[in-house]
């Protein structure tokens, strides 16, 4: 049971560090084998024991981030982030609007015909204007 709280544990340190992914990996491998070592040193059987020795995980992420990057590092991780995410909703948009103007397209009933007079010739001494005048084809 500890081991699935470990990995909660340090899921939750991962998300508290906004850092460069290659120097988060190196905090997380050094994190996970601290708490492996106390774990085997003393024989740790409960979460709440990690927790009290560590701290929660948004302490070990400060502390960690103080010690190991530099404010331009997490300027530039959180600016990457940002450009992700607006590329994904421009991408979004673009598809939406493709999507929109094939549909668009595809609805389209084609192109607009204008037929001045009669569509076809009528027979020799008949009135098309004729309310009774019937064409079969």
């Amino acid at each position: 049971m500890i081991e699935k709280d470990i990995k909660i544990y340090l899921h939750a340190i991962d998300n508290n560090l906004v850092c460069p992914k290659k120097q988060k990996k190196t905090i997380l491998e050094d994190i996970e084998a601290s708490i492996r070592d106390y774990i085997e040193n003393e024989n740790i059987t409960d979460i709440s024991q990690l927790y009290s020795h560590f701290g929660s995980a948004e302490e070990i992420a400060k502390t960690y981030l103080a010690d190991f990057v530099t404010p331009a590092d997490i300027k530039r991780a959180v600016n990457k982030k940002k450009a992700l995410i607006i590329g994904v909703i421009v991408a979004l948009i673009i598809w939406l609007l493709g999507v929109c103007i094939a549909v668009y397209d595809a609805h389209d009933d084609g192109p607009d015909i204008t037929v001045y007079g009669p569509a076809i010739e009528a027979p020799e001494g008949v009135d098309v204007h004729d309310e009774n005048y019937e064409v079969t084809i």
